[in-house]
């Protein structure tokens, strides 16, 4: 391992294992199952991101600094963490996130993490909302013998414009899901409970997000766009890291 991968190694390092020592002391409890949202950042997760941020800027080998350039980035890398393939957000979310743009960067510096909440619980709304609608559409029936054209990848797209836009788009792509069960095989009769069993397994995972999750999430994008090779763990994440690491290859 030459010099600048220990450095990495080493930062990564740092930053989970405090953030682990202090949230182990304060531990997020997780919400009910299906409770309503509305998450937001504990104190102890505003000291702990003034912390990763003083690692970052003072250990990382680059030194790079926090600034306007590095918030646009980590504004970017955030959402596009949630819905890279453009399927949830509409472009009216977007531009309402735009104020935070060249904002995060200072707001970090202070321990100020509502903009990533504020952003992680409208994108809840739209998550559950599509997968609740993904579950009706299941149901319907299909003229598969009708010419459609569906673009999955929707990386380089926009965002919806409105609802019927993106209810259209869904529409196909719970088509196009039924098409490959067929195309694989899938017992008729079964098309539909399996691909509603997928879609309920979504809806449960994002019913469970609790606030720490959120974190993470956050902590990443601010830490990977110092360095796509530096990342957050939460307290069990970092747990599994240092095992997987003793074990070696």
């Amino acid at each position: 391992m030459d010099r600048k991968m220990k450095i990495k190694s080493l930062t990564v390092c740092l930053i989970s294992f405090i953030a682990a020592l202090i949230l182990s002391v304060n531990p997020v409890s997780y919400r009910a199952y299906a409770e309503p949202i509305d998450l937001e950042p504990s104190e102890t997760q505003k000291q702990v991101s003034v912390l990763i941020l003083s690692i970052l800027e003072k250990y990382h080998y680059e030194k790079i600094t926090l600034d306007d350039s590095l918030s646009s980035i980590i504004f970017d890398q955030y959402i596009q963490g949630f819905d890279n393939n453009k399927l949830y957000f509409y472009q009216s979310d977007i531009d309402s996130f735009e104020k935070y743009r060249y904002k995060l960067d200072d707001a970090i510096l202070v321990g100020d993490l509502n903009p990533a909440y504020e952003i992680f619980n409208v994108f809840y709304e739209r998550y559950k909302s599509r997968t609740q609608y993904a579950l009706e559409l299941i149901q319907k029936e299909y003229n598969f013998s009708k010419n459609e054209e569906l673009k999955i990848d929707r990386e380089h797209e926009s965002y919806a414009k409105n609802k019927k836009e993106l209810d259209d788009f869904w529409r196909k792509y719970i088509k196009n899901e039924k098409i490959k069960r067929i195309l694989n095989d899938t017992d008729p009769e079964k098309i539909n409970e399996y691909t509603a069993k997928y879609f309920e397994n979504l809806l449960e995972w994002i019913e469970k997000m609790n606030s720490d999750d959120v974190f993470q999430y956050y902590m990443n994008a601010v830490t990977e766009s110092f360095d796509p090779h530096t990342s957050y763990f939460l307290p069990v994440s970092f747990d599994n890291f240092m095992i997987n690491n003793a074990l070696g290859p």
